[in-house]
């Protein structure tokens, strides 16, 4: 059940989600911080184990096993946050996603799954507890962060409508995948008995071929959607926070950086100064010092003898070039 497509674009939303992860630590959005933490993690583990069974469901890799699937059932939630307050979405971000990490154990019946071409994977025992708080309870929490996140006043506009739809895609994806799974756990139903007849034998490995996989639509359904909607949420997480100015300009830094790191000249661009009848207009200019640069005392504003020029001059040898920018114009 190995699928190329999948283990490409799980790559790529790994760089995707890092991208602007610099920004937005910079200006301390912490939300959206988390939000790409958690899409990162998921699609890190998804991306690692398809490249281990490609091709197999041999049982290995145990302890990786363990780490990955704790860290599966905390991204259901973890990606749900919205930005509140730094308090609020850390306790959203990170705090509800261990609290259901430690209550899973209580649905678990035995260590983990292993699927040919996808890796282990997290096993509940289908009980109404189970659904309450596997399937339901992230979907909740995405609609209530939804309408907590809409009254942050803090936000620029440019930042509540890419938040705002955000959420929108995750709900919009998240509640009719949380329906189908819920659906697919109510045809197995079964009750919570005790501790110890759900545990029982919980050391064990269940493997799963695509010959068991792919006859059933539902499993088959099941696990196309675990996979890719991380990924999908990434892509889009970059979309609305990837590619704005900001952002750009700051990729622009990176280049630059990386650039003259290499050993090469990058230039700047030079604008000529719009004129009109010999008088400037609204845009930028260059203007050079009429005696030394040096100043040996304070000296008045009046006294700086800058002379504007309507074309952009080679800076002389001892000599200073100001750049000027005009941004408007006040009458």
């Amino acid at each position: 059940m190995h699928d190329p497509a999948f283990t490409f674009f799980s790559g790529l939303a790994l760089v995707l989600v890092l991208l602007p992860f610099p920004l937005q630590f910079r200006v301390g959005n912490t939300g959206t911080l988390l939000n790409l933490t958690w899409l990162f993690l998921c699609n890190c583990v998804f991306f690692i184990n398809s490249i281990l069974w490609w091709d197999s469901a041999d049982v290995f890799a145990r302890p990786w096993c363990d780490i990955t699937i704790a860290a599966s059932k905390s991204v259901t939630m973890g990606h749900r946050e919205r930005r509140f307050s730094m308090y609020i979405d850390l306790v959203i971000g990170v705090g509800i996603p261990v609290l259901i990490m430690i209550l899973s154990y209580v649905f678990q019946p035995h260590r983990f799954n292993i699927v040919e071409g996808l890796g282990c994977e997290p096993v509940i025992w289908d009980c109404i507890g189970a659904i309450l708080t596997i399937v339901l309870a992230p979907v909740a929490l995405s609609m209530i962060s939804a309408v907590y996140g809409s009254s942050e006043s803090t936000l620029n506009i440019n930042h509540y409508v890419r938040l705002i739809a955000l959420s929108s895609c995750d709900i919009v994806i998240g509640l009719p995948v949380a329906v189908y799974l819920m659906v697919f756990a109510s045809q197995r139903l079964v009750a919570w008995e005790s501790w110890d007849r759900v545990h029982a034998g919980w050391s064990r490995v269940v493997v799963y071929t695509d010959n068991d996989i792919l006859p059933s639509t539902i499993l088959s359904v099941y696990h196309f959607l675990q996979r890719w909607i991380p990924a999908c949420l990434s892509i889009a997480a970059f979309l609305f926070f990837g590619v704005g100015d900001e952002a750009t300009r700051e990729y622009g830094r990176w280049w630059t950086h990386v650039t003259r790191k290499l050993g090469f000249r990058t230039t700047r661009k030079n604008y000529a100064e719009p004129t009109q009848g010999g008088h400037l207009m609204l845009g930028s200019t260059v203007v050079h010092p009429a005696g030394s640069w040096r100043a040996t005392h304070d000296i008045e504003d009046a006294d700086l003898g800058l002379h504007p020029e309507a074309k952009t001059a080679d800076c002389r040898s001892g000599g200073l070039a100001v750049t000027v920018t005009v941004h408007r114009e006040i009458v």
